[in-house]
């Protein structure tokens, strides 16, 4: 009986990071832009960050600032949730891409030495934007802990959604943040 109690446990205290691979997910449309404080929640503004491209290329979030709303993906290359997701994430940026939404994944790093990843572009020709984030700074701001993490980032910088996979309205969360500035 013990020995079944001590698998049990041992198997609940494995699987419980799996936990974050659900599509949970909140999503809040209401909050000012500049009463929002920095943060990693829904209605607050994204914190800022830079982290090279595969190429080398530097990427500032805040560059998109005013310009452009964005969909972040942190993902690794050992991940079966985020290999699923790949055509998923490819569909949106081949559909909302030329309406202006940027597509950006973040590799974590994270047992994903930048050879792998640099091979894994290679090999699956991702159409978006794939980071690195070497130190897992980035990873470690925004709390990530279950992949994949999403989250759709407003004009204005601030955080309309997040959780694992996207709603099952994301057409009409993309719909709505590309719609022309009234």
């Amino acid at each position: 009986m013990q020995h079944m109690l001590r698998t049990l446990l041992i198997a609940t205290l494995l699987l419980l990071p799996l936990a974050g691979c659900g599509n949970a997910g909140e999503e809040q449309q209401g909050a000012s832009p500049a009463a929002a404080r920095t943060g990693i929640m829904t209605g607050q503004a994204a914190p800022d960050f830079t982290l090279n491209d595969l190429g080398g290329t530097a990427f500032t979030l805040s560059g998109l600032k005013g310009k452009k709303p964005a969909l972040i993906i942190f993902w690794a290359t050992w991940c079966p949730a985020c290999m699923q997701s790949i055509p998923y994430f490819s569909n949106i940026h081949a559909q909302y891409g030329p309406r202006g939404l940027e597509v950006v994944s973040i590799n974590i790093a994270t047992n994903d030495p930048l050879p792998r990843v640099q091979r894994f572009q290679e090999l699956n020709k991702l159409p978006y934007r794939i980071l690195y984030d070497e130190k897992t700074e980035v990873s470690r701001t925004y709390a990530v802990f279950g992949i994949p993490t999403t989250l759709v980032i407003d004009r204005d910088g601030i955080i309309r959604y997040r959780g694992n996979l996207l709603p099952d309205d994301a057409a009409r969360l993309f719909d709505s943040l590309l719609a022309p500035a009234s």
